[in-house]
């Protein structure tokens, strides 16, 4: 494209490079960039996956840290796979897990930073039939959210949940299904 060319190139950390899906989830705000790399190779070569945190500076976009699920949610795989980020509050997509049956597949992992560190505050699942997929799109403005499920087997049609933060905790407001 005319008038574009490339600043800078920003690659993941992970020992495994090949196949770590870096890029596979973007947000850009006005000072930061948060890039998802679902496969990233950290705890085993199957990877759970993280998301890299950049500052922007004169000399280009430094990365500040690597977000990676808690211990306590490493069934968790594909963290990264969709996020979204508004000021302090962050969404991070988990698209499976090994707890996953048909009626239970994913989750979204919320995270909060307190002045410039990212820490976990809370993980949101659902487990009934037409939430396979639970945390593959994410849309967040403000105290509001919306998460994407693309369905079940059972069922092919998808559905959205509706969340609302409350206290520091995101509260399920809502459910959205396809009106056909």
């Amino acid at each position: 494209l005319d008038g574009w060319e490339i600043a800078t190139e920003l690659t993941s950390q992970a020992v495994n490079l090949s196949g770590d899906c870096f890029g596979c989830s973007l947000v850009l705000t006005r000072d930061s960039l948060f890039v998802g790399a679902r496969s990233d190779g950290y705890f085993d070569p199957g990877g759970y996956g993280a998301v890299y945190a950049y500052a922007k500076s004169d000399a280009g976009w430094i990365n500040v840290q690597v977000i990676r699920p808690p211990v306590d949610a490493i069934h968790l795989y594909s963290f990264g796979t969709a996020l979204a980020v508004d000021g302090n509050q962050m969404l991070v997509g988990a698209g499976t897990s090994d707890f996953e049956t048909p009626t239970c597949s994913g989750a979204v992992l919320a995270f909060h930073r307190d002045h410039v560190a990212w820490g976990p505050r809370q993980t949101l699942t659902v487990c009934d039939d037409s939430t396979r997929g639970f945390g593959t799109a994410i849309a967040m403005s403000g105290a509001d959210a919306v998460i994407g499920a693309f369905g079940s087997e059972s069922r092919e049609a998808g559905l959205s949940r509706t969340y609302h933060l409350t206290a520091n905790r995101w509260q399920e407001t809502g459910v959205l299904r396809d009106p056909t």
